[in-house]
């Protein structure tokens, strides 16, 4: 991955107003985005494939709808979704698995794969060089296994 990050105005302090990454993901895919504090705030998420593309308009937002445009081969379809306080749902989400003993999506890993991107993104923006990532070891188990560990851990305590 290679990133670049910018602070043109120093209004935001020590804190970059932009950053650009490109990634490069298994089977030889690319994403790229571009963050800032500093321009004009457009909350749009674009996913772009081989057969056509979505882009989500106030994909970030929780207090207007949502939009999706579907664009492809058999033309454009538009989607609309009600305002959602996203970390409200999320919360509630997390609180059920545990009070039902399943393991939530997405799991620590894919969280602590976050965090190993956004750490190589500060790493190749201040070295000014490409950082590749080696690749995490996945540990899958099926979810039935997976809350037999859980359950045995409690009864052990």
């Amino acid at each position: 991955m290679m990133a670049m990050t910018a602070r043109p105005t120093r209004r935001y302090g020590d804190v970059d107003e932009s950053a650009v990454a490109l990634i490069r993901l298994p089977d030889e895919r690319l994403a790229h985005f571009h963050t800032s504090f500093g321009e004009e705030p457009a909350a749009v998420l674009t996913v772009l494939g081989d057969q056509g593309y979505l882009r989500l308009f106030n994909a970030y937002r929780d207090d207007a709808a949502a939009v999706m445009e579907v664009v492809g081969r058999r033309g454009r379809e538009e989607h609309r979704f009600d305002p959602t306080d996203q970390l409200a749902v999320e919360i509630a989400y997390f609180s059920d698995c545990v009070l039902h003993d399943r393991q939530p999506e997405p799991s620590g890993l894919d969280g602590l794969q976050d965090i190993r991107i956004v750490e190589a993104i500060y790493r190749s923006a201040r070295d000014g060089r490409p950082v590749t990532l080696p690749r995490m070891a996945r540990m899958e188990a099926p979810a039935d296994q997976e809350m037999r560990k859980v359950g045995d851990r409690r009864q052990a305590s």
